[in-house]
């Protein structure tokens, strides 16, 4: 399963990755808002669980992944603990915790001791990637007009919905693609091959505008990531690929933005060898 580790590794990174971005309020105000906010923002926390259950050649398998990380952005930095959970049948929960960090130059990924680091090649798209994907996510988020009112934790918040499309994540893709290596870039690519439309959700704070928390439904589009990964490692063709996916969902929650608890990189994970990730 080292193909799926790998796949799961990078979403993370991905994911650690792209966070470096009522009132008489119109919806559009809201979103502006929020968007010109997070521009300023200089350290944010956040936790995230994705929560996936699918079968495979007649057998049910769950997964989870939990995440814990903050990021700066002078000097840009991250950190991401992740515990990644796997019911599989006959063997049971398999638990693994991994820790990543993030600066400048190298991504640095540990498990059970061990270190791996990797080094960043040019990111300098990033930025045009990111201003891309919320360029086009805004005016989905309000072709379902006004936002629906909602209490989260006692938090009272606008929540707004949309449907990423695959034609949008390609865009970013390509944006990103001169950044990634050839295998990343490959695994990545293979994984958003035909996944069709994600549903989205997005809740801002009612007073301030700042982004509490997103949703992210992947169910249709997993079910499609695991055919092509499979297919890829020569286990049959996507048509006769026995995998259904029944939950694939992703919460994620921010949390102490601006104020966010500052760390350091561990000189161990500095002294690591250089590798792929998920090696």
């Amino acid at each position: 399963m080292k193909f799926l580790k790998r796949g799961w590794l990078l979403l993370g990174l991905m994911l650690v990755v792209l966070l470096a971005g009522c009132g008489d309020k119109t919806p559009e105000q809201m979103l502006d808002n929020a968007a010109k906010q997070m521009e300023e923002v200089k350290s944010a926390g956040y936790t995230a669980e994705m929560n996936i259950e699918y079968s495979m050649v007649g057998q049910s398998m769950k997964m989870q992944m939990q995440m814990d990380g903050v990021t700066f952005t002078d000097p840009q930095k991250a950190k991401c603990d992740m515990t990644l959970t796997m019911d599989i049948p006959g063997l049971g929960a398999q638990t693994q915790k991994l820790e990543m960090y993030v600066d400048e130059a190298y991504t640095y990924t540990g498990a059970e001791g061990t270190w791996v680091k990797t080094a960043i090649p040019d990111i300098s798209d990033a930025a045009a990637a990111d201003a891309e994907f919320f360029a086009e996510l805004n005016p989905l988020l309000l072709e379902n007009g006004e936002p629906v009112s909602e209490e989260l934790d006692g938090v009272k918040t606008n929540k707004f919905t949309a449907v990423i499309t695959e034609e949008m994540l390609s865009k970013v893709l390509s944006l990103v693609s001169g950044s990634m290596d050839t295998d990343s870039l490959g695994v990545v690519t293979q994984m958003f091959e035909g996944i069709g439309e994600i549903p989205f959700e997005y809740w801002l704070d009612a007073k301030t505008d700042m982004p509490v928390q997103m949703r992210i439904d992947m169910t249709k589009a997993m079910e499609s990531m695991l055919k092509n990964t499979l297919a890829e490692s020569g286990l049959g063709s996507i048509e006769d690929i026995d995998v259904t996916v029944s939950e694939a969902v992703m919460v994620m929650r921010y949390k102490d933005i601006n104020n966010a608890a500052d760390f350091e990189i561990p000189e161990a994970a500095k002294a690591a060898e250089e590798g792929p990730i998920g090696q």
